[in-house]
């Protein structure tokens, strides 16, 4: 059988079970346990328990002035015991051996039995005592140390490179790395290891370790990391927070000096499955039309930096772009505050930079916000020349992570869970430098479609009609269908609805949708206007008919064997959009409405909702039709019924003419029979 390799996440979980609850580690390994397999670090009454109490049920940290639960100590099997605990042992032996005592006077033979066994019992204790101290003075535990943390960051870095020539657009990843940073500050240590070295009887300088606790990193990670890193666990889930107070940052130096301060790092890259296949930013240039040759236009397109989505661009901290001396003098940029060098011997091109450059994504729906585009435009005193090539850098930060960090567990010296971290910071910074030659994507002539002039367009034209309310679930379905199919839409512009003074039933509602597709790296920006009207009932919309017009635009170059690849490819985009529009239109004429149809001659469409007159172009708020009450006391009842029945009896005119379907006319009659049933109408059926 095929076997497949599928690379996992070093998550933390307990040694024996797997479970990811970490309740504590083993203050000598670092071996994760859950609670089931921790050790109870607590006593009461004699017995062991997991249970906070007065009493650590070892002493290994004892004699430090440490509170209960810093003084608890976690082990896994391999590390189980206990220090210094009891003094039990050495008390019933002394109790014991009076009672011998006592019974000797009385009986000298049973006396003795029972003196020997309280000597036997107590000396047992004492060398125990003895021992266990001996122990700790031979391998002494390292120093607990409990440190403020300030903070923990994590940063990721992508670079590559981005490059355009008569071959094509090529897009590269270079590197890609992570860091996760930990700012701690202690000013308690001076009083605790002087205690130390008192209870291990250590001289003044003589090395002392110390443990700091313990961070296991929490989410569905995907990073591994670098090899050779001290402080980090051997099971590659987190960090141990240890090492010598000699020279230590973390431990003050001298008179004077402020509270010690440590900033550890653990390094990382993240697995090859959260790793980008190519750089998230496009750098497309173009020539602006009409400028004579002298206007740049540069839009920095981005897109998520997985398949699946992942963090969203919050900055664009540098933009650096070098271009010809031959260009000469800036006359003005877009965004304004671009700062510039002068060209010299050394550096033949003028240098031209934006930092914290915000991305301004303008788009109206949650899902399309990790993608969007940004223009640049720069003027020179100088004709750009024809075969100049463009280079240089930019710097972005994306919110959020590759490797899918989302907290650190923090645990104490002596193993037990404290709390969960969340990240003060969790950024990735994507580098790309650029090389694009300009003699690839010259702009020359634009295609419009449908366009008037061309012969090619006498049919593209008719605007596309639907039997459908327009509303706005129909344009959030429009645009998220359009976004699935790679289309990037800047915006979704709703008019306020308004009604005309011949049909005070008909509101009328507008949308323009207006965005961009990328093919490769040439742009083809589209527009959907949709306007609709719909048809009003004294229970609200009942029908209603929206047309829907596309229009293309791009640009080609002229001559050469792009020159039709490129112009086609801008027709299909207007054959393939129109045809997605069609697409959501008619599975929603069933969703949102049903065909409208025109009033007979001399009658008004539908009921007239009373309210005061407005002008044809005055505008009004969307409408929303109250449906009135169907007690059987309501005064207008009776108004309300012989609605229903010109709604009915216009239904009916418009089936026998065949402007509307069957299925069309059932649901409209079945809305209708239910209205007239809630205001007590029998209908004999």
């Amino acid at each position: 059988m095929p076997v497949k390799t599928i690379e996992r996440a070093p998550e933390a979980g307990c040694y024996r079970c797997g479970k990811t609850d970490i309740h504590s580690v083993c203050h000598h390994c670092s071996k994760a346990m859950c609670e089931e397999h921790s050790t109870k670090a607590f006593r009461q009454g004699g017995n062991r328990v997991h249970e906070q109490t007065v009493k650590p049920a070892s002493a290994e940290y004892g004699g430090l002035s440490l509170s209960p639960v810093q003084a608890a100590v976690y082990h896994c099997e391999e590390h189980e015991h206990t220090v210094g605990v009891s003094v039990a042992p050495i008390v019933i032996g002394i109790i014991i051996t009076v009672t011998g005592f006592i019974v000797a006077i009385l009986a000298l033979i049973p006396g003795i039995v029972i003196l020997l066994a309280g000597g036997g019992i107590a000396g047992y204790g004492i060398v125990k005592r003895y021992r266990d101290q001996a122990a700790q003075v031979a391998t002494p535990p390292d120093l607990p140390l409990f440190p403020h943390m300030r903070a923990v960051r994590v940063t990721e870095y992508l670079t590559g490179g981005v490059e355009l020539t008569k071959n094509g657009y090529a897009s590269t990843v270079t590197g890609v790395s992570g860091e996760a940073t930990f700012s701690m500050t202690h000013s308690e240590w001076q009083q605790r290891l002087s205690k130390y070295r008192s209870k291990l009887h250590l001289p003044e300088g003589a090395p002392v370790g110390f443990n700091a606790g313990f961070a296991l990193l929490q989410g569905k990670l995907g990073l591994v990391f670098a090899k050779g890193q001290p402080l980090v666990l051997d099971e590659e889930n987190g960090v141990w927070f240890r090492g010598n107070v000699t020279d230590h940052d973390l431990f003050a130096s001298g008179h004077g000096r402020p509270e010690g301060d440590w900033n550890p790092v653990a390094r990382y890259v993240p697995q090859d499955s959260r790793k980008p296949a190519e750089i998230p930013l496009w750098i497309v240039p173009s020539l602006a039309p009409s400028s004579d040759q002298r206007t740049l236009e540069i839009d920095l397109h981005w897109t998520p930096l997985l398949d699946d989505g992942g963090p969203e661009i919050e900055m664009f901290d540098l933009i650096r772009l070098e271009v010809p001396a031959a260009c000469g003098l800036l006359e003005n940029t877009e965004p304004s505050n671009a700062a510039t060098t002068q060209p010299n011997r050394d550096q033949p091109f003028r240098v031209i930079e934006w930092e914290q450059v915000p991305p301004k994504a303008e788009v109206q729906f949650k899902q399309l916000r990790k993608r969007g585009s940004r223009p640049l435009k720069i003027r020179f005193e100088n004709q750009i020349p024809s075969d100049a090539t463009l280079s240089g850098r930019i710097e972005a930060t994306f919110g959020g992570t590759l490797s899918g960090v989302t907290g650190i567990g923090l645990y104490l010296p002596g193993g037990r869970f404290t709390k969960t971290q969340l990240l003060q910071s969790a950024k990735t910074k994507v580098t790309v430098d650029f090389s694009i030659n300009l003699d690839a994507v010259r702009y020359q002539a634009d295609r419009v479609v449908p366009d008037e002039s061309n012969t090619d367009d006498k049919d593209k034209h008719e605007p596309l009609m639907f039997p459908v309310i327009p509303n706005h679930n129909v344009i959030i379905k429009l645009t998220d269908a359009i976004s699935e199919d790679g289309y990037y839409v800047k915006s979704v512009v709703e008019h306020a609805p308004y009604r005309d003074d011949s049909r005070t039933s008909v509101v009328n509602h507008v949308w323009d949708i207006a965005g961009r597709f990328y093919e490769g790296i040439f742009p083809v920006d589209f527009g959907i206007h949709v306007r609709g009207e719909e048809f009003q009932g004294a229970s609200g919309p009942y029908a209603g008919d929206t047309t829907v017009q596309v229009t293309v635009k791009g640009s080609y170059v002229t001559g050469g064997t792009a020159d039709g690849t490129l112009k086609r490819l801008i027709e299909q985009k207007w054959v393939d959009l129109r045809a997605k529009v069609a697409d959501v239109f008619d599975s929603a004429k069933s969703a949102y409405g049903y065909a409208g149809y025109p009033s007979p001659p001399g009658s008004a469409l539908g009921p007239v909702i009373e309210q005061p007159a407005i002008g044809p172009s005055e505008v009004i708020e969307p409408a929303v039709v109250s449906r009135p009450s169907a007690r059987a006391d309501d005064p207008d009842k009776a108004e309300l019924k012989a609605d229903l029945m010109r709604q009915w009896k216009l239904a009916d005119e418009a089936i026998m003419m065949g402007r509307i379907s069957d299925d069309v006319h059932r649901a409209i009659t079945t809305r209708i029979k239910a209205e007239l049933r809630n205001l007590g109408e029998d209908l004999g059926e």
